[in-house]
């Protein structure tokens, strides 16, 4: 009976182990936004590091994350969010900034200008003007 259990127990092992080496790159995501919307300026610096490394391998999860109208995300985390993908993939970046511009959550329209500014770019220099003669009104 003993070795049965010994055998379940390792194969339980196994099976988490498994699961974390499949999800790690997601894990690490969850974990490093977690800490972006704790920290302050100073551990975003550090952050954006991290997010770069994993970057290639959950650039659509960063995407969704970025996109999230969520109030606990503070603008530093999103824009360290966004320079990340800018880093790992520009273009892919530039278009996801470009459709953060239409969106109805102020903090990402904000975020997406910064980002695109951080870039240089002026992919969308006209939707900003636009966006910009709609605040004056």
């Amino acid at each position: 009976m003993k070795n049965k259990t010994g055998i379940i127990l390792l194969i339980i092992i196994g099976a988490i182990a498994v699961g974390i080496s499949f999800y790690r790159y997601q894990i690490l995501l969850e974990y490093y936004t977690w800490r972006l919307q704790k920290a302050d300026n100073k551990y975003a610096e550090n952050c954006e590091d991290d997010l770069t490394a994993i970057a290639p391998h959950v650039k659509n999860s960063m995407a969704q994350i970025y996109l999230k109208e969520s109030i606990l995300m503070p603008h530093f985390s999103r824009v360290t969010i966004g320079e990340a993908l800018a880093a790992t993939d520009n273009l892919y970046a530039e278009r996801l900034f470009c459709n953060g511009l239409s969106s109805q959550s102020p903090q990402i329209i904000e975020a997406s200008i910064t980002n695109l500014d951080l870039m240089r770019s002026t992919a969308c220099y006209d939707r900003i003007y636009k966006l910009r003669g709609k605040a004056k009104k």
